[in-house]
């Protein structure tokens, strides 16, 4: 929809989405834009694979509106928003998401995620999720329910992280972690 318009740096979206099942690619490229207002209804919503894809230019972002109940992928969905400092995604239900592969991929710029409203399981693909996330320093994925086999925390950072998990990850994250990366239970 607004992919690749590179000049926009500020803008304010709010229209009647409500029968919108597809946003792929609707803000990506807008690799200019560091004010971004996005207020829709996305409760129709099945895919948002790399909606905000190479926004690089974006620092903060507030979904907590999004309804995600419906959501299949989330596949890059914040891909390459290198300059992303805060990321409010407190409301997404991630009950039917499938694909949450590479989701933050290279979000170099972002501190903390709390993904703790994300209740995920085993069905999920979410490799790559946090690859290049390299100033990360806390990650609540207190939401996620993965067995043991399951490997998604292998991802550089320049500092140790502060990694939230529920009992259930308890010995998943600490098979998975870093030495010096610090697990809490929830």
């Amino acid at each position: 929809m607004l992919r690749s318009m590179k000049a926009l740096t500020s803008l304010n979206v709010n229209f009647n989405s409500k029968n919108v099942e597809n946003m792929e690619f609707m803000f990506s490229e807008l690799s200019s834009i560091k004010n971004l207002t996005v207020k829709l209804d996305t409760h129709n919503v099945k895919n948002m694979f790399y909606m905000f894809g190479l926004c690089t230019s974006l620092k903060s972002l507030n979904l907590s509106s999004f309804d995600t109940q419906n959501v299949a992928s989330m596949r890059y969905m914040f891909d390459c928003c290198y300059s992303l400092e805060e990321i409010d995604v407190s409301s997404f239900n991630t009950v039917n998401v499938k694909e949450l592969y590479g989701m933050f991929h290279s979000c170099r710029s972002i501190k903390e995620l709390d993904l703790s409203s994300f209740n995920t399981t085993i069905d999920v693909n979410c490799g790559g999720m946090f690859d290049s996330c390299s100033k990360l320093q806390r990650l609540d994925i207190s939401g996620f329910h993965f067995p043991e086999r399951v490997k998604f925390l292998d991802f550089y950072t320049e500092k140790p992280v502060v990694l939230i998990v529920n009992k259930d990850m308890e010995k998943n994250a600490k098979e998975q972690v870093r030495n010096n990366w610090m697990v809490i239970v929830k």
